[in-house]
C-alpha cells in the first residue's frame, strides 16, 4: 500500500454507519504520514459542506472548488483499509489552521482560565456543568454515571464541571484535597458498576 500523507483527503464510509458507498464522504488525514509499516490505522477528520455551522474546531477551506469545513472536533482512528479513493490534499492555509486546531484540542490546559469563557462551544462531545450546590462532591458523583452512559451510547465526550453552560465561563469548583480523593473513588466506583464494563 502506498504512503498515506498527512493532510491528504480520502473518501471513506462513515465509521459508525457501516458499509454502503452512498454513505461515503471525504476525510482529511491528520496523523503523521503512514507508510507500509508499522501503523495500520490513521487519524482522520471529516469534511462537511454545511459551511453555515462555523464554530471553534471547524476549519473553513476550499476543496475541489467547494467551500467546506474540516471538523477537527470529530476525529476518528480508522483502519487504513477503510480508505477508498484519494481525493486530493488540502491547501497550506488549511493545513496550518488544522494544525492549530489540533494543538488546542489535544492541549486543553490553555482553555481553562478562571472567570474567562471557553472557546469551545457545548456540543454532543462537550457538556458544561456549573456546580451551585453546597456539596459539590455529591452533585458530581450523583450524575457522573449518567453522563458516562450517555457518551458511551454516542461517540464519547467530556464533562467539564465548573463551567457555566449559559456563557461558557469557567467558574470553578471548590473541593478540598480530601474531598477530591473521595470524589475520584466515588466516581470510579460508579463507572465500574456500569454494565457492560467500561474500559
Amino acid at each position: 500500500m502506498p504512503v498515506i500523507g498527512r493532510f491528504e483527503v480520502y473518501w471513506m464510509e462513515e465509521p459508525l454507519l457501516g458499509a454502503g458507498r452512498a454513505g461515503a464522504r471525504p476525510w482529511v488525514i491528520v496523523s503523521a504520514d503512514v507508510g507500509e509499516e508499522p501503523s495500520r490505522t490513521v487519524l482522520v477528520a471529516p469534511m462537511s459542506t454545511n459551511v453555515k455551522s462555523v464554530a471553534p474546531g471547524r476549519i473553513p477551506c476550499r476543496f475541489q472548488d467547494k467551500e467546506v469545513l474540516i471538523l477537527t472536533g470529530q476525529l476518528r482512528a480508522v483502519a487504513r483499509e477503510r480508505l477508498l479513493d484519494r481525493a486530493g490534499q488540502i491547501d497550506e492555509n488549511a493545513q496550518n489552521a488544522v494544525s492549530r486546531a489540533l494543538s488546542e484540542l489535544l492541549n486543553p490546559t490553555f482553555k481553562l482560565e478562571l472567570n474567562k469563557a471557553l472557546l469551545q462551544e457545548e456540543d454532543r462531545h462537550h457538556e458544561f456543568k456549573e456546580i451551585t450546590s453546597p456539596n459539590p462532591v455529591n452533585s458530581i458523583k450523583n450524575t457522573a454515571d449518567e453522563y458516562a452512559v450517555a457518551f458511551l451510547n454516542s461517540e464519547g465526550g467530556t464533562v467539564l464541571w465548573g463551567v457555566r453552560d449559559s456563557d461558557r465561563v469557567v467558574v470553578g469548583v471548590r473541593v478540598a484535597a480530601g474531598e477530591r480523593d473521595l470524589l475520584c473513588r466515588e466516581v470510579s466506583n460508579k463507572l465500574q458498576s456500569i454494565r457492560p464494563n467500561v474500559d
